[in-house]
């Protein structure tokens, strides 16, 4: 379902107040995540595809085990 420009507004906001928090500890998102925050903002995916978008590449660039 899509956000009208409010909702997306709002969501922007939270990711960007989390972000700093996170920023705070050391912590920077990569283009991928922040693309896939917009992908939420705009409600093109929920929370659980990000979350599974998100391990898949997390796990996609992750160094081969020896």
């Amino acid at each position: 379902m899509k956000n009208n420009e409010q909702q997306a507004a709002e969501v922007r906001e939270q990711f960007a107040e989390a972000d700093a928090i996170s920023r705070l500890e050391g912590y920077a998102p990569d283009a991928f995540e922040e693309a896939q925050k917009e992908r939420i903002a705009t409600g093109e995916i929920d929370t659980e595809e990000f979350i599974r978008v998100m391990i898949e590449h997390v796990v996609g660039s992750a160094p081969a085990a020896p």
